[in-house]
């Protein structure tokens, strides 16, 4: 009777453990992201006014 070979699975990776526990991952967002948000933020708003379009493109003059 032959004896019964079973292969092995590879290895685990160690550092992936680490990582998954510490919930890895993108890093906060960036300054340009939040300078985005508040520019996509202030549009919505000037649009919920209904303004003129003329009036809502200019840059408030100082």
């Amino acid at each position: 009777m032959s004896k019964l070979i079973v292969p092995t699975s590879k290895p685990r990776n160690p550092l992936v453990a680490h990582a998954r526990f510490r919930q890895a991952g993108p890093h906060g967002s960036d300054e340009r992201a939040a300078r985005r948000e508040g520019r996509q933020a202030l549009k919505r708003e000037l649009a919920r006014l209904d303004l003129p379009h003329a009036v809502r493109s200019k840059p408030p003059s100082l």
